[in-house]
């Protein structure tokens, strides 16, 4: 299994416990950009969405990256590099 700074620069999938803007869901497909002692930043399309539509512009000049603290995630999905079977799929 790798470790959470194995994952940086990745895409990961994170569950949020409390929304960081209303507007979102709660599942986040990001990027993990850093890991700090308190939390990620990660890089999240959905979320640059949102800060967009609520500055109601079309660009900004830099890409946002978003700080996700420890507390507010309940859990991190990333892959393992082996196949993922289904026992069903295999009559098992």
């Amino acid at each position: 299994m790798p470790r959470l700074e194995q994952l940086k620069g990745k895409l990961v999938a994170i569950c949020l416990t409390h929304l960081l803007i209303e507007q979102s869901d709660s599942i986040l497909v990001t990027t993990l950009v850093d890991i700090e002692g308190a939390g990620v930043w990660v890089e999240s399309p959905k979320l640059t969405k949102t800060i967009l539509a609520l500055a109601e512009t079309a660009m900004l000049p830099n890409t946002p990256i978003f700080f996700v603290p420890f507390t507010q995630i309940a859990w991190i999905l990333s892959a393992a590099d082996y196949p993922s079977l289904s026992e069903e799929g295999f009559g098992l």
